[in-house]
């Protein structure tokens, strides 16, 4: 009787072997999905992660100067929201629907959202004491500028802490402020009870890109956004709002040098009192 169940044994593993070997056999001839997570997709043309609109068309032309991110801040952009981004130079090689090819000024060519691009006005002009928008072009990166002489290819002088002296700016590479919620002009930007001071850098129905402190880029809706003057009327021991590490407190003007657009500033700053820098487009007198 034993030998007999043995033998059933037997022949049952065996049996179980066999469909199992079979089962092996047949399951290497199918051709294995991808599951969904594992699919790679394909980004949507002139999508960003931010919850910003697609901007279906550009203002530049081919051949025109704009500000845009480099290549790799821009992939970066279509995946994730925590970017540190600097806007370089660029000339627009093809405009086109949604996204358009840059070629950066080293010859990288690449294409960008037109959501990121920041057209620079073709065939302007300015007079002295204007304000404009461009890039530092002894370095790099957009920055607002005051004007010295006047023309097409202006002397000026950055507003920026950074950059000191004057530089002569190439023809086609700047746009003048008009004073409002320019492209390119420094904005404040209602934050709670706060505001804090940002560069915008898109808009499109009635939302924004704004590069706030250390080149943070993030969406805001317009009515946030506080214009500020680009020629601010102030004078010594004025009372103005300014912004101190980006959040805007009240300073006390110390000394005004209207020709390069530079306004000293007192505050006081953990009891004690400090001094510094500010210029035109920057301040305000009250929120």
């Amino acid at each position: 009787m034993k030998k007999i169940m043995s033998a059933i044994a037997v022949t049952i593993v065996a049996f179980g072997l066999s469909a199992c070997s079979a089962k092996v056999e047949t399951t290497g001839t199918i051709t294995s999905t991808p599951s969904a997570t594992q699919a790679t997709q394909a980004p949507v043309a002139g999508k960003l992660a931010l919850d910003y609109p697609i901007v279906e068309t550009t203002s530049a032309k081919a051949g025109d100067y704009v500000l845009v991110p480099m290549k790799s801040t821009v992939e970066e952009l279509r995946t994730k929201t925590d970017v540190t981004v600097i806007f370089y130079a660029a000339k627009m090689t093809t405009p086109g629907s949604k996204e358009s090819e840059v070629e950066s000024l080293s010859g990288d060519k690449y294409s960008a959202p037109n959501s990121l691009i920041l057209p620079l006005k073709s065939g302007e002009k300015v007079l002295v004491g204007d304000l404009v928008t461009t890039w530092w072009q002894s370095g790099s990166g957009l920055t607002q500028a005051i004007v010295q002489t006047a023309g097409a290819t202006p002397k000026v002088s950055y507003l920026d802490k950074g950059m000191t002296g004057t530089s002569t700016l190439e023809a086609n590479s700047f746009t003048k402020l008009m004073g409002g919620l320019d492209l390119g002009a420094v904005v404040a930007v209602k934050d709670g009870t706060d505001y804090t001071s940002a560069v915008l850098v898109g808009k499109a129905d009635g939302k924004t890109l704004v590069s706030g402190w250390a080149g943070s880029l993030k969406m805001v809706n317009e009515s946030d956004l506080v214009a500020l003057p680009i020629k601010p009327s102030v004078k010594a021991g004025d009372k103005i709002m300014a912004p101190v590490i980006g959040t805007y407190q009240e300073v006390t003007v110390k000394e005004v040098d209207a020709k390069s657009g530079l306004i000293k500033c007192t505050y006081d700053w953990a009891g004690s009192p400090s001094e510094e820098n500010f210029y035109f487009g920057q301040v305000i007198s009250k929120f």
